[in-house]
C-alpha cells in the first residue's frame, strides 16, 4: 500500500505553482535534537528542493506577442529553509536559495524564442498555522511568497544564438493553500487545494533582424492546485516530505527539516 502511495505521488501529472508543504508541518518532528515536547518554541532548518518540469504560462498583456501562449516552461529551485516554531501551532519561515529557468515562446508563427538562465539568487517568505487538530487529522493552512531578479543568460531566436545583452526577468509568485493530513504510524499523507498567482516581466530583450520585442507581462494560466503529499518522520528531530501539485503544471518538491 505504501509502495503504490509513493509511486503515486512520483508519477502524478500536470501541477501548478509553489510547494505547499505538509499541514502537519508545525507538529513535526514533536522533539528536536536538544528541545523537549514540553517547550512552546522551537527552531528548525531545513532544505528545498522543486523542479517544475512544464508549466501553463502566458503573456497576460500582448504588446510584441500576437499569440500569447508559452510552448516549454521548466525551472529548478533549490532553497536553504529557516523555520521558527510556536507552540507547534503556528510557523514562520524565510527561504534562500538558486533558481533557473528554460522557457520558450512562439510570439508569431514563423519565430520560436528560448530564454535560458543560470542558477540565479531566490528569496522567500512565508508561515503556516494549524487551525483544526482532532486526533490523527490535521487542517491547516500556508501562505508562501517568492521572488527573484534573474538574468537572461542565453536568448535563441529560430535556433540561433543571440546576445542577450541586458534582457532580464522579474519573478515574482505567492500562494495561499489549506490542506488536511491524517498520521498514519511514521507516515502523514495529506491533500488540499490552493490558489497561486504568477506574475513576471520579461524586460529589455534585444531586438534581432527578424523580430522586434517589448516588454511583457507574464502570468500563469491556472491559478487553482490541487495538491498530493507525503510526509515521513520517527517524531525525534528529522522529518521528510515529497509534494506533487495537479492544475497546470507538471513538478515534483522534496523537502527535509532538522530541529533543534
Amino acid at each position: 500500500m505504501l509502495r503504490r502511495l509513493i509511486c503515486f505521488i512520483l508519477l502524478s501529472s500536470p501541477l501548478c505553482a509553489l510547494y505547499n508543504g505538509n499541514p502537519s508541518f508545525p507538529d513535526m518532528p514533536e522533539r528536536g535534537l536538544w528541545a523537549t515536547g514540553d517547550d512552546w518554541w522551537g527552531i528548525k532548518v531545513g532544505y528545498e528542493l522543486d523542479g517544475t518540469f512544464s508549466k501553463r504560462i502566458k503573456i497576460k498583456k500582448r504588446k510584441s506577442s500576437i499569440k500569447d501562449l508559452f510552448d516549454q516552461y521548466q525551472s529548478l529551485k533549490q532553497f536553504g529553509v529557516l523555520t521558527f516554531n510556536i507552540i507547534d501551532r503556528f510557523e514562520v519561515y524565510g527561504l534562500l536559495g538558486a533558481m533557473k529557468i528554460d522557457m520558450a515562446q512562439r510570439p508569431v508563427r514563423n519565430i520560436r524564442v528560448e530564454y535560458e538562465t543560470d542558477s540565479q539568487l531566490i528569496w522567500g517568505v512565508g508561515g503556516r498555522v494549524v487551525l483544526v487538530y482532532w486526533e490523527e487529522v490535521i487542517m491547516g493552512i500556508n501562505a508562501r511568497y517568492n521572488a527573484s531578479h534573474l538574468k537572461i543568460d542565453r536568448l535563441i531566436v529560430n535556433g540561433i544564438p543571440q546576445n542577450p545583452k541586458s534582457a532580464n526577468m522579474h519573478y515574482h509568485e505567492w500562494q495561499v493553500g489549506g490542506s488536511f493530513s491524517r498520521e498514519i504510524g511514521n507516515m502523514i499523507p495529506y491533500i488540499g487545494l490552493a490558489y497561486a498567482s504568477q506574475h513576471s516581466y520579461l524586460r529589455s530583450i534585444p531586438n534581432t533582424s527578424v523580430y522586434s520585442f517589448r516588454d511583457e507581462k507574464i502570468k500563469n494560466r491556472n491559478p487553482f492546485v490541487l495538491l498530493f503529499g507525503l510526509g515521513m518522520t520517527s517524531g525525534q528531530a528529522v522529518n521528510f516530505n515529497i509534494e506533487t501539485r495537479l492544475i497546470g503544471e507538471m513538478a515534483l518538491t522534496g523537502s527535509a527539516d532538522l530541529r533543534f
